[in-house]
């Protein structure tokens, strides 16, 4: 079985933590989806399988868990980035310096 292309699909449920996977038989190569608004989110049909899945629309706790990781990730992984930057540029700096004492010895021999 493998997953269907259906990426605003996948995002979702990358995002919101959903559960629910879409598979497709490996003999069929697209299959098309019909999506009808809903009541409680929207209601997608699986054109050659009558098969139907809802994807339900954002809840509040959700949507607060993305912010909060999205915050952590901010306060943690950009200070981090940062620090790394600066030692990769910082040991750029020193392998330029000592590059160019090798060719000021070279050029001072000849």
């Amino acid at each position: 079985m493998r997953l269907l292309h259906l990426p605003s699909l996948v995002l979702s449920v990358a995002l919101l933590g959903s559960t629910a996977a879409i598979a497709a038989p490996s003999d069929q190569t697209v299959q098309h989806l019909t999506c009808t608004k809903h009541q409680n989110g929207l209601r997608c049909t699986i054109d050659e399988t009558q098969e139907s899945l809802m994807v339900k629309s954002p809840t509040a706790d959700q949507l607060e868990r993305l912010s909060d990781d999205l915050i952590a990730l901010m306060f943690i992984g950009l200070p981090i980035a940062l620090v790394l930057v600066v030692l990769w540029h910082h040991k750029r700096d020193v392998d330029r310096v000592k590059r160019v004492e090798q060719l000021e010895k070279i050029w001072q021999q000849s």
